[in-house]
C-alpha cells in the first residue's frame, strides 16, 4: 500500500511540475508570444523524441544510483520520490525528473520525464497524423489556468505532453514510464 501511495503522489506531482518560469500572467503571455513567433520552426520529429528513450528511458527499473551515475549528483529532491536534474551536459541540456517507486532501498525508477529545451519543438500534427497509435487526452493543469494535451502510446510506455494556449500548442515534455507500475495505481489514474 505504501508503494502505491508513493507512486500516486509522485505521478501527480510530476505531471503538474514545471521547470519553466513562474506561471504569472506576464510570464504566460511572454511564453505564448515566444512560442507563437517560433511556431513554424519545429526542430524535432516524432522519431527524434522517441529516440530519447535510449538516453533517458533506459533507466526504467533501475536504482537511484543508476540515475546519479548517468546525470550526476547535482539533483534536487522536489518531494520524496521525485528527483530533478537541471539542464547540464550530462542531461543533454534538458531538465529531467525521475520518479522512484518507493522511499527505501528497494526503490526503482518507474518514470523519467524529459523536458524539451526552450528552442526545441515538436509539431503536434506529427502526433495527430498517427492518432490511432495514441490515446489523446486534454485538460487544465491543477495549479494554473494553462491547458495541456497528452498523447500516450497504446503500450503506455511513452507520454507526450503539450501546453495549449489560444495561439499555440507547444511541446513541453515526454514521459517514459513503466506501465506495470501505472497499472498498480488505484482507478488507473495516470496524472
Amino acid at each position: 500500500m505504501k508503494i502505491i501511495f508513493v507512486v500516486v503522489v509522485t505521478i501527480g506531482m510530476i505531471a503538474c511540475s514545471d521547470t519553466r518560469e513562474s506561471q504569472s500572467p506576464e510570464n504566460q503571455q511572454r511564453s505564448v508570444g515566444a512560442v507563437a513567433s517560433n511556431r513554424a520552426s519545429y526542430t524535432l520529429g516524432l522519431d527524434d523524441v522517441f529516440g530519447w528513450r535510449d538516453h533517458y528511458g533506459d533507466l526504467i527499473g533501475k536504482s537511484k544510483e543508476a540515475a546519479i551515475a548517468r546525470f550526476g549528483d547535482g539533483f534536487t529532491e522536489q518531494f520524496p520520490g521525485l528527483l530533478r536534474w537541471s539542464p547540464s551536459a550530462r542531461t543533454a541540456d534538458r531538465s529531467v525528473d525521475v520518479g522512484m517507486s518507493a522511499l527505501d532501498a528497494t526503490a526503482k525508477i518507474f518514470l523519467v520525464k524529459v523536458f524539451a529545451r526552450d528552442n526545441e519543438g515538436l509539431d503536434p500534427l506529427e502526433i495527430l497524423k498517427k492518432a490511432p497509435l495514441f490515446t489523446i487526452e486534454t485538460g487544465t493543469y491543477s495549479d494554473s489556468t494553462i491547458n495541456f494535451m497528452t498523447a500516450t502510446t497504446k503500450d503506455k510506455r511513452n507520454r507526450f505532453q503539450f501546453d495549449v494556449s489560444d495561439s499555440a500548442v507547444t511541446f513541453h515534455a515526454i514521459f517514459f514510464e513503466d506501465p506495470e507500475v501505472a497499472v498498480a495505481i488505484p482507478g488507473g489514474q495516470r496524472r
